[in-house]
């Protein structure tokens, strides 16, 4: 969607753009695909509608909605799809039961290969609000009380520098 139009993050721009996709639509009996991507986010939290980089306004003229989700951290370069808006069909491949999927190149084309269905929260190995509370008593105890930096911290509860510290700051306002 970039491609198209470089400045869907403003809401005029991503309705005029919607509106006119949604005619040519109709009026020429069409499925259309949009492409869109994601900027920087939290790889721990489940994709939502929300996501979709520019305005809101791209997501509110959409009949349907997937995202491609990476693998959490098993390097197998494996993805998951994902129906993250749904209007008028089933909502089946919500976080509760997604596609878990590898790409191929057969004969110069890619394509996803289906290998199974599972939980969002599992390809994410989300953490749950006990497992969480640990990791951020040890990241106080490895600050306060071994005042490891900021690198060595990150290291040994898995999260990047950037949110040790802002946890941390966050701790301390």
């Amino acid at each position: 969607i970039s491609y198209i139009k470089d400045s869907q993050e403003k809401t005029n721009e991503a309705l005029t753009l919607m509106k006119r996709l949604n005619m040519l639509k109709m009026k020429h009996g069409l499925s259309i695909l949009v492409l869109g991507h994601t900027p920087k986010r939290d790889k721990e939290r489940g994709l939502t509608d929300d996501d979709l980089a520019g305005s809101k306004m791209l997501g509110n003229f959409t009949d349907a909605m997937f995202a491609i989700g990476k693998n959490s951290e098993d390097g197998s370069g494996r993805v998951y799809l994902k129906q993250v808006l749904v209007r008028s069909a089933e909502h089946k491949y919500s976080a509760d039961n997604v596609i878990v999927c590898s790409i191929e190149k057969t004969n110069n084309f890619i394509k996803f290969v289906k290998e199974d269905m599972a939980t969002e929260s599992s390809i994410l190995k989300m953490v749950t609000d006990e497992e969480q509370r640990l990791i951020e008593e040890r990241v106080v105890m490895l600050h306060e009380e071994h005042n490891m930096s900021l690198r060595k911290i990150a290291a040994d509860v898995g999260w990047n520098k950037n949110k040790v510290q802002r946890f941390l700051q966050r701790r301390a306002a």
